[in-house]
């Protein structure tokens, strides 16, 4: 049976068609579902072209419920992939889905981001995987 990937993201999705490309003539894991927090964003076009399904949420429901668990519990859900998307992971999330979210692209880690500003590489702590700020995990890697 093929582990399902839920792919998380936020803008074109130039990362979220390269996964999906990858995985479909694989035996091993398919790309299940693309949870998206902007409803212009291209990655969506991009989902459909591929013949992913696609779900919408917004900021409530992502941090003050638990549609976004329960649908990727439901949808039995084995690896969620954060592929360009810029909120923090809160910790119902991280809770259901313990070592099984893997963030590939480093503009979620803030000392990232304030490092791109300046030019400067990312800090050790944010490509270790184990930046945080006010209890939330900000990049959670996953191997």
């Amino acid at each position: 049976m093929r582990k399902k990937i839920a792919v998380f993201a936020s803008g074109s999705g130039t990362n979220f068609q390269q996964i999906c490309e990858y995985f479909q003539q694989s035996d091993k894991a398919q790309v299940d579902i693309l949870i998206v927090n902007k409803k212009d964003a291209y990655v969506r076009e991009r989902a459909k072209a591929l013949g992913i399904e696609q779900r919408y949420f917004t900021r409530e429901d992502f941090y003050n419920s638990d549609k976004i668990v329960d649908l990727l519990t439901l949808r039995k859900t084995d690896l969620i992939v954060l592929a360009g998307f810029l909120w923090l992971v809160p910790q119902n999330l991280l809770a259901a889905f313990p070592n099984k979210i893997v963030n590939i692209h480093p503009a979620a880690c803030l000392r990232w981001q304030r490092n791109v500003r300046t030019s400067r590489s990312p800090s050790s702590d944010c490509r270790k995987g184990k930046q945080k700020r006010n209890n939330d995990t900000l990049c959670e890697r996953t191997i």
